[in-house]
């Protein structure tokens, strides 16, 4: 009987994590718009977790079909241009996978590409090597690009930071979302509470998001079974038209 009730409870414990897992993969996916990330160092392990790539060998072009037409029906009902695009100081729109690769080269960062050359992602960058600097005690995890496969611009960038203290969790986010406000103005959302009380939770999720026509930013911090994960990601949401110019989805 003691045996039967330990398999129980172990068996609850693993659905709760693959339950955590899925919904984290889920959040990336949908902000994004790119299941490149699940084949990033840090989604590779969530993947499995889900039973393997949801979407099989559909193709980075395919993907971005599908993607502009997520951007299409998730703009704004009334246009509203954002103040900035900020993305950590990387150029949306005009960055290039080869921009990228330089920036990381002359810091000496480690980064891997995937899924044709649409994905590359970096790991361990401390926040001072970023070209907009930051005094984050906390280093990114991995930094995550995203590329165009139309006009092989750069259209998202995401960071994690993994497995923190609620406390440490509660500070990056919190210093991230003072400056989005900065940059940004009021934030279009707030989820939840970005203190350490409020992520110590279990399960807990504090997000503060930001929509614009063609642009959306957040910055999110969520219990996981090892600490807290901080993610922050910055979109581009116009699609390239055929001449290879990005342009608002909500105008094209």
């Amino acid at each position: 009987m003691v045996a039967s009730s330990t398999n129980t409870t172990s068996d609850s414990r693993s659905r709760r994590v693959k339950k955590v897992a899925t919904s984290i993969v889920l959040v990336a996916i949908a902000s994004t718009g790119v299941m490149g990330f699940l084949h990033t160092k840090m989604g590779k392990p969530l993947l499995m977790k889900l039973g393997g790539c949801p979407v099989g060998n559909i193709s980075a072009a395919e993907m971005e079909k599908l993607r502009g037409e997520t951007f299409v029906a998730s703009q704004p009902a009334v246009e509203t241009p954002p103040p900035a695009t900020f993305a950590m100081g990387f150029d949306l729109d005009k960055s290039t996978l080869k921009d990228v690769v330089n920036w990381a080269g002359s810091h000496n960062i480690t980064c891997d590409d995937s899924r044709e050359g649409t994905v590359l992602s970096c790991a361990n960058v401390r926040p001072k090597d970023l070209p907009t600097p930051s005094d984050s005690e906390v280093s990114i995890t991995e930094l995550t690009f995203g590329f165009r496969v139309s006009d092989k611009a750069l259209y998202t960038v995401t960071s994690w930071r993994q497995d923190i203290s609620a406390e440490a969790g509660s500070v990056a986010m919190i210093t991230s979302g003072k400056k989005l406000v900065g940059v940004l103005g009021p934030p279009h959302k707030v989820v939840g509470q970005p203190t350490a009380e409020f992520l110590s939770e279990g399960m807990a999720t504090a997000v503060i998001n930001f929509q614009f026509t063609g642009y959306t930013a957040s910055v999110s911090a969520t219990h996981m079974p090892q600490g807290i994960w901080v993610r922050e990601v910055f979109t581009s949401t116009k699609v390239a038209n055929p001449g290879g110019l990005a342009q608002s989805a909500q105008g094209s």
